[in-house]
Formats: structure tokens, C-alpha cells, sequence
């Protein structure tokens, strides 16, 4: 027998007190809950982020003397303008992009032209009272033939699918034809009314017209086509 007083005993109510809990409450009774024991965590909402910023390290493989013929290769340093997409711009783009654009207003333009003078070539043969219309007829085929050299060249601007060599054929080859009807057909043949049919200028004519088909001729066989950096 040992005379240490037995030790008081715990009830599940003290238990759930000592840990912070209140005993569940009898059926049927309402519980009130207790706002001090668990208390809501405002998270606050996350910033969106706008802008990445991407450390870049890698080799390049420039064409040191098509781009820059006039930099020494010594004192070369390439220097890129950065868009907001994260694009790199040299300057041989930003001056060939410059040029590229030039080039395509020029051409919308030459192509309002010409389809505003097909238009009036063709309501001169239709409105026409002359019986002779041999020099309307040649004046609407050297206008025809303006779309068809200029479209090759405005379709480059658009797609890389295309061989930049026949686009140059085709267009140099249509602009040619187109010219040697205006000066050897249009201005020929009215030189040859004028002047009253001489036969020395038929054949003066046909000679010029052969020399120059020759030439054409030459020119597109020794003429390649390159695809600028703007792929136009």
C-alpha cells in the first residue's frame, strides 16, 4: 500500500478544453460557433506579370561582306534593335524593310495606273467611231500586259513559295513586250503614216525591234533572282 492520494481523473470536457475544442452539442440543441478559433486568411491576389525578361546566349553565322561592305572586319560590333515581341532587328532589315516598302507602294501605284488606262483603252475601242482601230487594239495589249508583269513581283511580297528567278522572267519579260509594242507598234506604225509609207522605216523599225529582242533575250538568260531578308 503506498500513501500517495489517488490523482483526479479527466473527463472527454476537460480534454477537448485543454486542446482549444468545446464538447459537441447535445441533439437537437443549436451550436454557436466560435468566430476566435478559426480565423479567415485573406490571400492576397496575384499580380500579372507584363513583361519576361529572356538572357539570350548563341552563335550567328553573318554574311560579314553582303551587309556590311563598309565596316571594317576588325572594329565589326552587330548591334539589334529589340521589339516588344522579342524579336532581333539588324539594321540590314530595317534599311532592305524600308526599301521593301517603297518598292510595294510604287507598284500599287503603277498598277492603278495601268488598270485605269486598260480601262480607257477599252472604252475607246467601244465608244470609238474610227474604222481603223488597229492602234486602240495595240494600245489595250500593252496595257494587259502591265498586270501580268507586275503580279509575279506583288505575290513575292506575300509567300516564299515562289522562285524569286521566274518572278524576275515573267515580269521583265512581260514590261519588254509591253514597251516594244508602245514605241516599236504604237509610235512605229504612226511614224510610218506620217512620214507616207516610207519602206526604209519598216525596215529600220524591224531592225531595232530584232536588236532588242535579242538583248531581252540575254538579259533573262543572265539574270538570277535573290530573295531579300524582308523575303519579298
Amino acid at each position: 500500500m503506498s500513501g500517495s492520494s489517488p490523482s483526479p481523473s479527466l473527463t472527454t470536457t476537460d480534454v477537448l478544453e485543454t486542446i482549444g475544442l468545446t464538447t459537441p452539442p447535445p441533439p437537437g440543441a443549436t451550436s454557436i460557433p466560435d468566430n476566435s478559433f478559426l480565423q479567415p486568411v485573406v490571400t492576397p491576389a496575384p499580380t500579372p506579370c507584363h513583361e519576361v525578361i529572356i538572357q539570350l546566349s548563341t552563335a550567328l553565322v553573318v554574311k560579314y561582306d553582303d551587309f556590311y561592305p563598309n565596316t571594317p572586319i576588325e572594329s565589326f560590333r552587330p548591334v539589334y534593335r529589340a521589339l516588344s515581341d522579342g524579336s532581333l532587328i539588324s539594321p540590314p532589315l530595317d534599311e532592305e524593310q524600308r526599301s521593301a516598302n517603297l518598292s510595294l507602294l510604287v507598284i500599287g501605284a503603277l498598277a492603278a495606273v495601268f488598270l485605269r488606262n486598260i480601262y480607257a483603252s477599252a472604252d475607246y475601242i467601244h465608244r470609238g467611231r474610227v474604222k481603223k482601230k488597229t492602234l486602240f487594239y495595240l494600245l489595250l495589249a500593252s496595257q494587259l500586259l502591265a498586270p501580268v508583269s507586275l503580279t509575279p513581283i506583288i505575290v513575292s511580297f506575300f509567300t516564299e513559295n515562289v522562285n524569286c528567278t521566274v518572278v524576275v522572267h515573267i515580269s521583265y519579260l512581260a514590261a519588254m513586250t509591253s514597251l516594244g509594242i508602245l514605241i516599236t507598234g504604237i509610235l512605229g506604225i504612226k511614224a510610218y503614216k506620217c512620214l507616207e509609207n516610207p519602206k526604209i522605216l519598216l525596215i529600220l523599225l524591224g531592225l531595232l525591234q530584232l536588236a532588242a529582242t535579242a538583248f531581252v533575250i540575254l538579259d533573262v538568260i543572265m539574270t538570277k533572282g535573290t530573295r531579300r531578308l524582308t523575303g519579298s
